[in-house]
């Protein structure tokens, strides 16, 4: 038997045996380290969805006060339109009071206009606003119109 822990076959065998035991180690760590990358993975999913949940309610509810905000100012415009409609109809039928209405519109106009741009409301007066006329080109004439009297 002595022989036999010199021989080829026992080196051989302890080399197989070194080899499996190795390759065992080897697949253990391979294993851990795949496990912890796999947590840190998820763990890095499981943010990203959270992200992606808080930015999907935030675009919802940047939709719902865009939605708001488009419904006040439809409100506001159906006034307008039958506040410029009244007092059009107004000058229309009693041209003697144009002078009197433009004067008191300029006025008025400039007051808020002025008040507006000083709290920073608005950027740009009214008539300057490129969109303005754009959005509402009949009060926007009508408004020009009464800057000229």
């Amino acid at each position: 038997m002595d022989d036999y822990y010199k021989s080829e076959d026992f080196a051989n065998n302890q080399l197989y045996v070194g080899r499996k035991i190795g390759m065992q180690q080897a697949a253990k760590h391979a294993n851990r380290v795949l496990d912890s990358l796999t947590d840190e993975a998820n763990q890095r999913i499981r943010s990203l969805n959270e992200t992606n949940t808080n930015q999907a309610m935030y675009i919802k509810k940047l939709e719902e006060l865009l939605k708001a905000k488009d419904a006040e100012m439809h409100t506001a415009m159906v006034a307008l339109s039958a506040t410029r409609d009244t007092i059009e109809m107004m000058i229309n039928e009693t041209p003697s009071t144009s002078g009197l209405v433009a004067r008191m519109f300029k006025s008025f106009y400039v007051k808020h206009t002025n008040k507006a741009l000083e709290n920073g409301d608005i950027k740009v007066e009214p008539i300057r606003s490129g969109n303005f006329k754009q959005l509402a080109p009949k009060t926007y004439d009508f408004i020009a119109a009464l800057l000229r009297k």
